[in-house]
């Protein structure tokens, strides 16, 4: 977290040289994944809406992927080959896709797998 309240993603070399602010979010970062390092995903929300969005890791080419009502999206991940990103939407798993989310599967509290 910075001075001004909101959390960043910065990037450093395997040695501990190059340490670079990736993101230059306004707004609140919540969760955030990489496909062994070519894409970052991040789930970031504002007052109006929750966000995803991909990017290069340093930072370049910034796509949003989706919008959801505030405070709905939790948790976002990119699978390894960066081919498919998933959010975690309270009990629900779904695929950001084109045309928005797509629910993939549902977890039950106190159980283990999806249904």
């Amino acid at each position: 977290e910075n001075l001004t309240g909101t959390v960043q993603v910065w990037r450093v070399g395997n040695d501990g040289s190059g340490l670079t602010r990736v993101t230059s979010l306004t707004d609140h970062l919540v969760s955030f994944s990489h496909d062994r390092g070519h894409t970052l995903v991040v789930l970031h929300r504002d007052a109006n809406q929750d966000v995803v969005s991909s990017m290069n890791t340093d930072g370049t080419g910034t796509t949003t992927l989706a919008t959801a009502a505030p405070l709905s999206l939790e948790s976002v991940s990119i699978s390894p080959d960066g081919r498919s990103v998933a959010v975690w939407v309270h009990n629900t798993i779904a695929l950001v896709t084109p045309s928005g989310l797509r629910t993939v599967g549902t977890v039950t509290p106190g159980t283990v797998g999806l249904s």
